[in-house]
């Protein structure tokens, strides 16, 4: 399906503000950059190709849940997992090496608790915290209620305080 002119425009207009943050859920999804931008791509190209049936609301939406089929659907490789360190702004020139050691620990000990979370809740975690979607956002994603929305992040967020403070 060929967009018109007009319609390709409008959909630049409107998807060009999710970008970053849909970037920062692929980060989070792949464990490699490139994959990461490879599913951003290719999130955009069908996005673009299905334009004609969106339906309006927030486009960040609509997009995330483009992004999680396809990564669902097997697009990149290898088990979901999340890169905090590529998530991050990069560090400051000087920082100290002892206070980049223990932030790489860290991250790595968080991945490894979120990996082992339920996909639902895992998935709920990722679309809030790394591509900012609201709550209703996140349910159009997931097609699910905001109530489960909700209580998706809610336990996940205790289920990772607890085995973080164990």
């Amino acid at each position: 399906m060929v967009l018109a002119r007009e319609e390709a425009e409008r959909f630049g207009v409107l998807a060009r503000p999710a970008l970053a943050p849909l970037h920062r859920l692929a980060r989070a999804l792949c464990a490699d950059r490139a994959r990461a931008d490879d599913l951003v791509q290719e999130t955009f190209v069908r996005a673009l190709r299905y334009f004609g049936g969106y339906q309006g609301g927030d486009i960040r939406a609509w997009l995330a849940a483009i992004m999680r089929n396809l990564h669902r659907g097997g697009f990149t490789a290898g088990p979901a997992t999340v890169d905090l360190a590529a998530v991050e702004e990069p560090a400051a020139p000087g920082r100290d090496p002892e206070q980049a050691a223990i932030r790489a620990e860290e991250d790595a000990r968080l991945r490894r608790h979120l990996a082992a979370l339920p996909e639902p809740l895992a998935e709920a975690l990722r679309l809030r915290e790394f591509a900012g979607l609201s709550y209703a956002e996140i349910a159009q994603a997931q097609g699910v209620p905001v109530g489960t929305v909700m209580s998706r992040i809610a336990r996940a967020r205790a289920r990772l305080r607890e085995s973080l403070s164990a």
